[in-house]
C-alpha cells in the first residue's frame, strides 16, 4: 500500500485470494477519520445478471456491485456473461455509512 496524504490519495493492491471486500477497506478508511472521495478500480471477477441489469461479482471477496459505463466505458458488455473477466472502472463517492453497489466501467476484458 502506498500513501500520499498531501495528494490524499491511498493506492491499495491486495493479493490473489484476498477476501477484504470494499466495504470493509472503506470502513477502515472512515474509521481512521478520513472520507472517501470514491476509488479507481481493477479486479478480477465475473459478470452475472441479464440484459441491462448485469452485476459485476469480485472473485475472493464476492463484492457483488452493479455495472454502469462509464464515460469511456463500452456500451454493450452481454458477451461477457458467466465469464472470468477484469474490469477498469470507478466507484462514486458514497454518503459515510451508505454501501456502494456501482462501479462505473471504462473497460472489461477476458480473463
Amino acid at each position: 500500500m502506498q500513501v500520499s496524504l498531501s495528494k490524499g490519495e491511498a493506492d491499495v493492491t491486495f493479493a490473489p485470494g484476498n477476501t477484504v471486500r470494499y466495504e470493509q477497506l472503506l470502513r477502515a478508511i472512515e474509521k481512521n477519520g478520513f472520507a472517501v472521495k470514491g476509488a479507481d478500480l481493477v479486479a478480477d471477477g465475473t459478470i452475472a445478471g441479464s440484459g441491462s441489469d448485469l452485476e459485476f461479482q469480485v472473485s475472493g471477496s464476492g463484492d457483488r456491485l452493479r455495472l454502469a459505463p462509464g464515460p469511456s466505458g463500452v456500451a454493450s458488455i452481454t458477451h461477457f456473461l458467466g465469464k472470468r473477466v477484469e474490469v477498469s472502472g470507478s466507484v462514486p463517492e458514497v454518503a459515510k455509512g451508505k454501501n456502494v453497489d456501482v462501479i462505473r466501467y471504462t473497460t472489461v476484458t477476458p480473463k
